[in-house]
């Protein structure tokens, strides 16, 4: 899909749509989610209890 253009603030074309600004949002959990996996340590120990 190709980079969003700006809303032209048209309610017809390609760019339609009211213009709003863009607002930036806290971090979500679930945007962490898998992060912790990735440590080398962690990976380490489990599998050392899993019996690999």
């Amino acid at each position: 899909m190709a980079p969003s253009q700006p809303k032209s603030g048209l309610f017809v074309g390609i760019n339609k749509g009211h213009v709003v600004t863009k607002r930036e949002l806290p971090p979500r959990p679930s945007d962490r989610k898998g992060v912790s996996a990735s440590d080398p340590v962690a990976r380490a120990v489990s599998a050392r209890r899993a019996g690999r």
